[in-house]
């Protein structure tokens, strides 16, 4: 079989599309101003990772947002999901993830403000919530914290990414 006639596996694909939903709340909380500077931080990552990014329009605040923007990356066929709260989020939500996308997620926390003497974002706090109950549930999940600015946290990224997406790759093979 000559290789221009092989056809492509779905673990041969490069690179993976990647879902990123951010995690909000309904009621304002924590500290707002840093979550958006981490927000844009990590769109601005997003854009150097060589990866097709799918990034739902609003964030995810209740189970109707968080199904609609899984939905919008299922339609998108995103090879793996990242998401990402840089305050705390409703982590009664993680079942729903759970339901909808049953490979494992990457869950990103970002860093307090290095200025104050007060927690003020609770990023870690709402990623632990999750990953916690995505334990508890029996649903592997990546998880990663540091600033999306950071080399170091696009390189977990990438890797945390390319774990994910090779078990979904795997699945579909199946």
């Amino acid at each position: 079989m000559n290789q221009q006639s092989k056809q492509q596996t779905p673990l041969e694909k490069k690179p993976p599309a990647l879902g990123v939903i951010f995690l909000g709340r309904k009621r304002p909380g924590f500290d707002m101003e840093w979550g958006r500077q981490m927000e844009g931080r990590a769109r601005q990552k997003q854009q150097e990772c060589g990866c097709a990014v799918v990034e739902p329009p609003e964030k995810a605040v209740d189970d109707s947002t968080l199904r609609q923007a899984i939905e919008a990356c299922k339609e998108k066929a995103v090879d793996a999901l990242v998401l990402l709260q840089t305050t705390m989020a409703d982590g009664r939500l993680a079942p729903t993830l759970a339901q909808l996308w049953p490979d494992p997620p990457v869950l990103w926390a970002t860093p307090e403000k290095p200025e104050g003497d007060s927690v003020g974002s609770c990023s870690l706090v709402g990623t632990h919530a999750w990953a916690s109950t995505l334990r508890q549930m029996g649903h592997p999940f990546q998880i990663l914290y540091g600033d999306p600015g950071a080399a170091e946290t696009g390189k977990q990224v990438r890797e945390a990414v390319h774990l994910a997406a090779t078990v979904h790759r795997l699945r579909q093979c199946a």
